[in-house]
């Protein structure tokens, strides 16, 4: 999950090309072929509890949402929608509480990362679903993308969760979830398309990644 954007990408071990997901939340309304979706929930919040908001739209129509001509004169907070956006940032840990970015007073950060993950599971499984049916998330490896920087104890909480997103039966020993730092993923990616540039492993060309 980006800070601002997310793509995911999937391929099967008997044919290793990886796809990336082009099927987004409102992409038929832009015509645009997109990689990516936006890091943002829109929040019902009509209940005074934030643990009991519930997810209105998410990624890219989280923002897009076109409003009737009523809500255009009335506040998000009394019209019951709330986009938030950032909430990765709080799992920083080079950033002071005072630095990080605004959440709704009584909204856990870690909620809303459950919350887009949840979002994100439920579309993953209709994509996969597609691609291989009958497939279940119980055959499906996830692989997650990490600051190198993070601490143990930082994906610890970005474990916990994607275990209450749904992607994972137990909470801890998963045979089916993987982390990998970002710049490790991209120099795997790299190195598995070098042939396609007639470049050899070991040469001594300068790549940029």
């Amino acid at each position: 999950m980006g800070i601002d954007s997310n793509p995911y990408a999937y391929a099967n071990q008997i044919n290793p090309d990886i796809t990336v997901n082009e099927l987004w939340p409102g992409q038929f309304k832009t015509r645009l072929t997109m990689h990516k979706t936006n890091t943002v929930l829109q929040y019902n919040t009509s209940s005074s509890d934030p643990k009991k908001w519930t997810v209105n739209y998410w990624g890219f129509p989280a923002l897009a949402q076109e409003p009737t001509k009523r809500s255009r004169h009335q506040s998000s907070e009394t019209n019951n929608t709330l986009p938030v956006e950032l909430f990765k940032l709080h799992l920083a840990d080079n950033l002071r509480n005072y630095e990080k970015p605004y959440l709704p007073n009584g909204l856990d950060y870690e909620k809303a990362i459950s919350d887009y993950f949840s979002q994100m599971k439920s579309l993953i499984e209709e994509v996969l679903n597609k691609r291989w049916p009958g497939i279940k998330f119980t055959q499906v490896r996830f692989v997650f993308t990490v600051p190198a920087e993070w601490r143990p104890h930082t994906i610890g909480i970005l474990q916990d969760c994607i275990h209450k997103a749904g992607f994972t039966e137990t909470k801890h020993l998963n045979n089916n979830l993987e982390f990998t730092t970002e710049p490790e993923a991209a120099a795997i990616y790299a190195m598995g398309k070098l042939g396609e540039h007639r470049i050899q492993e070991g040469c001594k060309q300068n790549i940029f990644i």
